[in-house]
C-alpha cells in the first residue's frame, strides 16, 4: 500500500478505506470517488488493464526513475554493452534503453540496462522459491536488489531508486501476507531514499511500519528498523526535533534487544550523532557520544567497515566544527578524516558519493585548521609589539578573528602593522597603508577594512574626528 492518500482530496487514508470497484483506486469516501469520476473514467480501464491503482502508479514510477537514472549516467556510459545482454543503448531484440552504473565497479565493468538487472533478480528469487531454499539463501539473493552483481556493493543515487520501484511494480501485485511483497516495500524505501525523494521514502516506510505491526506484531526487530529509517526520512525533511526524539527510542530499543555491539545498534547509534550534529548547540554532545561509540564500532565490526568509517568521519567533523575547537582537535581531525578518504577511495572507488563526502570533510577540516593557525600567529605577533604600538590597535587580537578565514587578512594585518611602525603622517596622495594608519590614530578599527572603498571612506571619517580634537 504505497497510494496512501486520496486520488481526489489527498486526505491521509486507513488501511481499510473505499475503492473504485474497477480498478481499486483509493478514496477516503464516496463523494470523493463521485467528484473525481469524470477524470477518473477515461483512464480506470487501463488502469485496471496493469493490475490496478497500486501496479499502473508503480510502473509509471518505475519508467520516471529510470530515465533519471539514465540521463545520471549518460556521459560514463557512452560507447558501453550491458554486461548481461551484451548489448548498448541500441537493442535489436528490446526496447531500446539507456546504461546505468552507480556502484563501486571501475573502469568498463558493471555497466547495465536496468531492465536487464530486473530481469536478473527476479530469475534468481524466482529460483529459491520454486527449489524451496533456505531463508539465508532467499536473504541473499533478494539483497541483488540493492547491491551490483559484480563488486557487491550497494548501487547509489539514481540507480538505487530505479531498482527500488522495479522491485516493487515486480511484486506489487502479490498478497499483503507474502514475505517478498513485504520485503519489497524496504526496499522501495531504501531506495526512493538514495535517489533524494524523502517524501517518497516517508510514505514507503510508513506503509511498510503499517504492515509489520499489522502482520507480523512480534517481528520486534522489523519494527524498530523501520522507525529507525522513518526518523532519518524525518532528519532529511528538516524535521529535526521529530528525528532526535524517534532515534534516540530506537537506539534505546537496539541496546535492549541486541547489545551494544550489534551492528544495529552502532548503525542506530550513528544515526542519533548525524541527528545531533545539525545543530551547534548538540555537537558537544555529539563528541562525547561519538568518543564512547567509535571504540566500540572499531573492535565489533573492524575498522574499514562502512559504519566504522562513517562514526569516524563523523567525529572527525564534530571536533573541527565544534565552537570551542582548539588546535589540537583540528589537527586531530584533519587525521581521521585523511585517513577515512583514503579508506573510502581503496574501497569504493575516486567517483562514488561517499568519497566525496569524505574529502569534503577533509577540506574543511583543513580550512579550519589554517585559520586556528593564522589567529595563533596574529595572536604572537601582537604580544612582541611595543605598549606604544599595541595602543594604536585597539582590539586587534579580537578585532582580526572576525576576519581571518579570508586567505589575505593576514597579510593585510601584517602590512597595517608595518605601516604603523614606519610612519603615521598622511602624505598629499596617501596609500592605503598610511590611511590606515591614520585610521588607527583616530581610535578606529582596522579589522573589518578589507575593500579598499571602506578604507577611504572610514579615513575620511578619521580626518574629520582627527580635525575636531586638534580645534
Amino acid at each position: 500500500m504505497i497510494l496512501t492518500k486520496c486520488a481526489q482530496c489527498a486526505a491521509p487514508l486507513e488501511t481499510k478505506c473505499f475503492r473504485c470497484g474497477v480498478c481499486k483506486l483509493r478514496y477516503c469516501g464516496r463523494e470523493c470517488q463521485k467528484r473525481h469520476w469524470k477524470v477518473h473514467k477515461p483512464f480506470c480501464p487501463e488502469i485496471k488493464r496493469q493490475g490496478g491503482a497500486e501496479q499502473h502508479y508503480a510502473n509509471q514510477k518505475y519508467a520516471e526513475f529510470v530515465k533519471v537514472a539514465v540521463e545520471k549516467c549518460a556521459n560514463d556510459t557512452k560507447g558501453q554493452t550491458c554486461y548481461i545482454c551484451m548489448e548498448g543503448a541500441k537493442r535489436r531484440h528490446a526496447p531500446d534503453e539507456g546504461l546505468v552504473r552507480m556502484c563501486a565497479c571501475r573502469g568498463t565493468s558493471g555497466f547495465a540496462h536496468v531492465s536487464c538487472l530486473t530481469e536478473q533478480v527476479k530469475v534468481l528469487v524466482a529460483e529459491v522459491e520454486e527449489n524451496n531454499l533456505s531463508e539465508k539463501v532467499m536473504n541473499a539473493k533478494f539483497l541483488r536488489w540493492e547491491e551490483c552483481g559484480l563488486c557487491g556493493q550497494e548501487h547509489y543515487g539514481a540507480v538505487r531508486g530505479a531498482m527500488g520501484w522495479a522491485c516493487w511494480k515486480t511484486y506489487v501485485g502479490r498478497p499483503e501476507t507474502d514475505w517478498v511483497r513485504g520485503s519489497a516495500t524496504g526496499v522501495l524505501a531504501r531506495g526512493c531514499g538514495m535517489a533524494k525523494r524523502h517524501d517518497e521514502s516517508l510514505a514507503a516506510f510508513q506503509a511498510r511500519l503499517d504492515l509489520l505491526t499489522r502482520m507480523c506484531p512480534n517481528d520486534r526487530a522489523a519494527i524498530i528498523m523501520c522507525k529507525d529509517n522513518i526518523s532519518t526520512c524525518y532528519d532529511n525533511l528538516q524535521m529535526y526535533d521529530a528525528a532526535l526524539a524517534l532515534k534516540r527510542e530506537t537506539y534505546a530499543a537496539w541496546l535492549r534487544l541486541d547489545g551494544p555491539t550489534a551492528e544495529n545498534t552502532i548503525r542506530a547509534a550513528m544515526n542519533i550523532s548525524v541527528v545531533l550534529g545539525r545543530r551547534n548547540e548538540n555537537i558537544p554532545e555529539a563528541k562525547a557520544f561519538l568518543g564512547e561509540v567509535v571504540p566500540r564500532s572499531q573492535k565489533a565490526l573492524g575498522p574499514d567497515h562502512i559504519h566504522t568509517l562513517q562514526l569516524r568521519l563523523l567525529q572527525g567533523e564534530m571536533l573541527f566544527r565544534a565552537p570551542d575547537a582548539t588546535l589540537d582537535d583540528c589537527l586531530e581531525a584533519e587525521i581521521i578524516c585523511e585517513d577515512v578518504a583514503k579508506r573510502y577511495t581503496r574501497t569504493f572507488g575516486a567517483a562514488h558519493p561517499l568519497t566525496g563526502v569524505a574529502r569534503s570533510r577533509l577540506t574543511c577540516a583543513q580550512h579550519q585548521l589554517r585559520i586556528l593557525r593564522g589567529k595563533a600567529e596574529l595572536a604572537s605577533d601582537f604580544s612582541r609589539l611595543s605598549p606604544e604600538d599595541q595602543a594604536l590597535f585597539p582590539g586587534l587580537a579580537a578585532g582580526v578573528a572576525a576576519g581571518i578565514s579570508c586567505p589575505d587578512t593576514k597579510k593585510n594585518v601584517e602590512e597595517w602593522l608595518q605601516a604603523a611602525q614606519e610612519g603615521k603622517g598622511a602624505a598629499k596622495a596617501p596609500s592605503i597603508k598610511e590611511m590606515k594608519a591614520t585610521i588607527r590614530k583616530a581610535g578606529f578599527g582596522v579589522a573589518d577594512l578589507i575593500e579598499k572603498s571602506d578604507v577611504v571612506k572610514r579615513y575620511q571619517e578619521a580626518l574629520a574626528r582627527l580635525g575636531t580634537a586638534q580645534a
